[in-house]
């Protein structure tokens, strides 16, 4: 907010709620943020064979959506 990369208003269909949302300097960060991600990962990769990354990447993919419910299944265990 003192950023000015978001934005915050009061839901007119249910007051009760908050909106928030990319200002078009928020847009522009995400953006540029974006595409140093891209070219991070273009340049991780180069010179790795595409038939080689692809498998690689899945991998990950893979390992990353198994450590995410591994960390909730212990975050549910720690609440009880």
């Amino acid at each position: 907010m003192a950023r000015k990369l978001v934005a915050k208003e009061i839901n007119p269909r249910d007051t009760r709620e908050v909106l928030v949302s990319l200002t078009k300097a928020g847009l522009s960060a995400h953006d540029r943020i974006v595409e140093g991600a891209m070219e991070r990962q273009r340049d991780l990769l180069a010179g790795i064979d595409p038939a080689l990354a692809q498998p690689l990447l899945a991998a990950i993919d893979v390992l990353t959506e198994k450590a995410a419910a591994m960390l909730e299944a212990e975050r549910q265990v720690e609440n009880k």
